[in-house]
């Protein structure tokens, strides 16, 4: 049984002793289990991120247009010569593991496992998550990394920042600041046109977009304009009337 893959049920990190009409299953050295599961023995596990963690062991993230998500790492060690991908959860829930099992917690993940050597026997083995680049506010929670019924945790506090309340945006003076998640929009105000980084003033007398009676005369200013009733009429620009001398 042991030489078919197909007729035994050891584990990746069991051996396989055959005997006469059977075989047995056992978990090599620096794993344990029953044989047909094995774990690997982990000796140490270890959350970094990048940015640093705080003293307050809670990871602030302010977003901007051009801030950058943080990453996780989590180092475990362990003698095994072949490991798992640790599973990460996210208040709770699956979203990354050995398996890719994600639900439906609205993050989308990318994952990879690094293995290097150390001078001892034993080995470090690193599961990173990173951040999708369309990651939202509402992915603030604890990140957890396990394996083997051994966690290491923290809190991602992400928040937007308000770049139209900060000063941090770059809108024209006569142009208004629409905070957006991870950014910001500009737009002219009335009276004037452009981009909303960059504003000019619409003459409303030469554009004909003003509202002043044929019998007035348009006066641009800066945003708006004005109307004034020619002589012999009377009004207040946008309605004139003829001024009865007699």
């Amino acid at each position: 049984e042991c030489a078919s893959t197909s007729l035994r049920t050891c584990h990746a990190g069991a051996l396989c002793s055959n005997s006469p009409g059977s075989y047995a299953c056992t978990c090599m050295q620096h794993w344990r289990g029953n044989g047909t599961y094995c774990e690997a023995v982990i000796s140490f596990i270890e959350l970094v991120s990048s940015p640093k963690i705080p003293p307050d062991g809670i990871l602030h993230i302010e977003t901007s247009a051009n801030s950058i998500f943080p990453t996780l790492e989590c180092t475990i060690r362990s003698e095994a010569r072949e490991m798992l991908m640790p599973d990460w959860y996210y208040n709770g829930q699956l979203i990354m593991g050995g398996t890719r099992v994600k639900l439906g917690v609205g993050i989308n993940t990318t994952g990879t496992v690094t293995r290097y050597s150390a001078q001892s026997d034993s080995s470090n083995y690193t599961s990173t998550l990173t951040f999708p680049a369309n990651a939202t506010a509402n992915l603030s929670g604890n990140f957890t990394c396990d394996i083997n019924r051994r966690s290491a945790s923290v809190y991602v506090n992400i928040t937007d920042l308000n770049e139209c309340t900060s000063g941090s945006h770059s809108c024209h003076a006569n142009a208004t600041c629409n905070n957006i998640y991870r950014g910001y929009t500009c737009q002219c105000i009335n009276g004037y046109s452009g981009n909303g980084t960059s504003c000019s003033d619409i003459n409303e007398c030469l554009t004909g977009s003003h509202n002043c009676h044929q019998q007035a005369t348009c006066a641009n200013t800066q945003g708006s304009f004005t109307c004034q009733c020619t002589t012999g009429y009377s009004g207040n620009g946008s309605l004139c009337s003829d001024v009865d001398e007699c």
